[in-house]
């Protein structure tokens, strides 16, 4: 979790000639599952992609991530480039200890771009309890990763590509098999 510290902001309201303030705060941040679900639902893109975010994206994600809702939105649009850039160190973490050594940072499974409901297949697909959509994203990922490297572990074949010509071969060999076994042409 990043606590972030929101300090009081002073602002003029032209329509009424006044000054109006916001008191700062503290607002917890969790770079999660469910912020980045969030923040699709609202933008339609995919968050973890390499095409890079406005400026009023990095901000919303910022509104996502934070674990309560009364936080004035003038707040959000106050932040300095400071505070986004612990943000970003925060949100680039790996907060885990476990690394693969084959592992292109970058890579997707099938090429397909990864979006939140993807992840959350992959939990399910997994194993991996729902709970743990609330965890630290990076560390979310690495124990789907770990699943399924101990999977491949522990069968091989598990993930063993069969050649299509071999493939067609066998189910040739098949039908046939069960033709002559019900006395049948096909």
């Amino acid at each position: 979790m990043y606590l972030l510290t929101l300090p009081e902001l002073e602002l003029f309201d032209e329509k009424t000639g006044t000054f109006r303030t916001i008191p700062g705060r503290q607002i917890p941040l969790e770079h999660n599952l469910v912020s980045v679900s969030k923040w699709e639902s609202k933008w339609k893109i995919p968050f973890l992609s390499s095409t890079q975010k406005t400026l009023a994206q990095s901000r919303d994600y910022i509104r996502c991530m934070a674990l309560v809702d009364d936080v004035d939105p003038m707040l959000y649009m106050n932040l300095t480039s400071d505070m986004i850039e612990d943000i970003d160190k925060y949100i680039n973490d790996k907060q885990t200890a476990t690394w693969f050594s084959n592992k292109n940072e970058q890579s997707n499974r099938n090429g397909r771009p990864t979006t939140s409901e993807l992840i959350y297949y992959w939990m399910i697909e997994s194993g991996v309890p729902m709970e743990c959509e609330n965890w630290h994203l990076s560390r979310l990922l690495t124990l789907i990763e770990v699943v399924n490297e101990e999977r491949k572990a522990a069968d091989p074949n598990r993930n063993h590509k069969i050649n299509p010509r071999d493939y067609a071969k066998s189910r040739s060999a098949l039908n046939a098999q069960r033709r002559a076994m019900m006395h049948s042409k096909g």
